[in-house]
Order: C-alpha cells, then sequence, then structure tokens
C-alpha cells in the first residue's frame, strides 16, 4: 500500500495592496526605464513611488487638474497635463497645458498651451514627440519636447476611450466609443486606418507582442487585433471589463474586473484565465460611459521590470498595488 504524499497547505491567494491619494487618484504611470512610477491627484500632486514599494514619496505640486503623466528617465523629464479646475476660466498662466518638470526637484522647465482639456498622454522618447488627446476638441495633439511646442493636430477622433503606443513601429492606436479603432502614424499624425472592432462600448486599448487588444465594457469581451491583417479576436469575458495592460514579458492581458473586484490575467490569445489578485473591496458597478466621464474611468499601469500592475480608481480614492505573478 503507498503511502499517502504529505501536501501542504494551499497557497495563500495573492491580495493588492491600497493606496490612500489624498485628493483622489486621477493620472498613473510605471516608465520603462525606471524604477519610479507616478501617479496625480486631483488637487494638483504628483507623487511617486519606488518599484512595488507601497509608501509615497513627498509630492511635486502642479496647477490645474492632472489628466495625463509621462516621465523620461534619459532626460530626467516628468511630464504633466493638466486641465481646468471645474469652473475656472481660461486665463494667461491659467490653461490647460503640458507642463515639464525637473523629475529631481519637480521645478517647471516648460509648458505648452494646449487647446483644450486633456484626456490621457504618452511620450514616444525615441523620437522625441509627446502626443496628448483632447477630448472636446476631438483631436491628438502632438508635441515636440525637445523644442517645446504642438507641431500637429489630427482631428477627426471623436468619443476617445483609449491611447496605446507602439513603441518599436512609432505607431498610436486610439479607442473609440462607437466601436472603431483610430491607427495614427505617430510620425506624420495622419490617420492611417479606422478599423471596426465592436459594437458600440469599446473602452480601452493595449499594446503587446506585436498585437493591439481592447475591451469592450458593456460587450464583456477582449479584442485581440492583428494589425498587419485588421483580423479581429473576440474573446468573452463573463463580467464587464474596465481597463486593460499587456505584460511586456509575459504578453498575458492584465484586466480590471470590478464586478468581481480583481485583477484577472490572461492568457490574450485564448482568454484562458492564469490568476487573479483581488483588490479587498467589495465589487462594483462598471464605471459610466458617459461622454463626460470617459476620462474619470479607472487606469491601469504595469512595471516592465516584473509586472507588478498598478491601479487607480477614482471613485474609491485608492492607488492599488498589484503584486508580480509568481
Amino acid at each position: 500500500m503507498t503511502a499517502p504524499t504529505a501536501t501542504g497547505p494551499p497557497p495563500t491567494p495573492l491580495s493588492a495592496t491600497a493606496l490612500a491619494i489624498p485628493g483622489g487618484p486621477a493620472a498613473v504611470e510605471a516608465p520603462d526605464s525606471s524604477d519610479q512610477m507616478y501617479v496625480a491627484d486631483r488637487s494638483g500632486l504628483v507623487w511617486s513611488l519606488d518599484h512595488a514599494q507601497p509608501t509615497l514619496k513627498r509630492p511635486f505640486t502642479v496647477w490645474g487638474v492632472p489628466a495625463g503623466l509621462a516621465s523620461d528617465a534619459a532626460t530626467g523629464r516628468v511630464y504633466v497635463a493638466v486641465g481646468l479646475p471645474r469652473g475656472a476660466q481660461r486665463s494667461a498662466g491659467r490653461q490647460p497645458a503640458l507642463l515639464m518638470l525637473d523629475a529631481a526637484t519637480g521645478q517647471q522647465v516648460a509648458s505648452v498651451p494646449l487647446p483644450g482639456d486633456p484626456g490621457d498622454i504618452r511620450l514616444d522618447s525615441t523620437l522625441g514627440l509627446l502626443f496628448v488627446v483632447v477630448p472636446d476638441r476631438e483631436t491628438l495633439e502632438t508635441i515636440d519636447v525637445r523644442d517645446p511646442k504642438i507641431l500637429r493636430s489630427t482631428d477627426g477622433l471623436a468619443q476617445v476611450t483609449g491611447i496605446a503606443l507602439d513603441q518599436d513601429t512609432h505607431t498610436l492606436y486610439l479607442s473609440q466609443l462607437d466601436g472603431q479603432l483610430a491607427v495614427v502614424d505617430g510620425q506624420t499624425g495622419v490617420i492611417s486606418d479606422h478599423l471596426t472592432l465592436s459594437g458600440v462600448g469599446l473602452s480601452g486599448v493595449a499594446v503587446g507582442g506585436g498585437r493591439v487588444y481592447a475591451i469592450n465594457t458593456p460587450g464583456q469581451a477582449l479584442l485581440a487585433v492583428d494589425p498587419a491583417t485588421g483580423d479581429v479576436l473576440d474573446l468573452p469575458l463573463g463580467t464587464e471589463p474596465a481597463a486593460l495592460v499587456i505584460g511586456p514579458q509575459s504578453g498575458a492581458a492584465y484586466i480590471l474586473e470590478p464586478a468581481v473586484g480583481a485583477v484577472v490575467r490572461l492568457d490574450p490569445g485564448s482568454g484562458t484565465e492564469l490568476g487573479r489578485v483581488s483588490l479587498g473591496q467589495d465589487p462594483v458597478e462598471s464605471p459610466s460611459l458617459a461622454p463626460d466621464d470617459l476620462w474619470a474611468r479607472p487606469r491601469l499601469a504595469i512595471s516592465p521590470m516584473d509586472e507588478t500592475v498598478y491601479v487607480i480608481e477614482p471613485q474609491s480614492g485608492t492607488l492599488a498595488l498589484v503584486p508580480a505573478p509568481p
């Protein structure tokens, strides 16, 4: 008779660490080439954290309401796109802008006025270009960060819900609420294609491994797109997704699912669940897709070092650190 094999206790389920953000989180960024990450709140404070460490450092202060963050360790710059506080009037020195800060001191070194309140931003450090979604103008602004100024404006981009940048091809992908994916050449600002991915409800986009991924919240779907052919793979999720990122090392999709109060890790080729991490809060309804709320939804950022995921949820007022998969 074979003796039973001794087994240890089941592994402890992973859970996230939540940090309260005093003014309510508005933007988050995990740089590709640094162990620092940044989170900005609606009061104009820009906080930094060391990689995966749940301690907020002394913040920088900016005027206005932050909407997008980017940074470049090579130049020592942090970029903050800010809009007007609710009810404020545009005036000299008080207008929507891209602010350029010294990463060591927080001192503002340059500012580029924007034509309207920003949604989010992406930095192509190789080209020295930064891209800003301006929702109320339905434009994408291209800014030269080496000689700070707006180079061009790409219009015809209504109800953008997300922006992703393929650093290798310098191509931008913008999800639009009506189910379209706009493809923009970052070097020229020209819209090179419009792909129909789904019905109404397309609410976020990410890139990884030569593919583009998007989510449809009411459609409860993850959509995988081959940009070379335009082929779309529709993967049902069974619950409404609110945000996504793609792991730069594993290629896995990390999806925020408010109804289960977790970040779920999936194989983006099959939709198979690989794991999940509880956010330690009660499940909630997915955030609104009303036009005025599109850029007040949760956001994810991911560390390229080990795929620690950072989650901001404006409604809960927290930054959650989701530990890297074992």
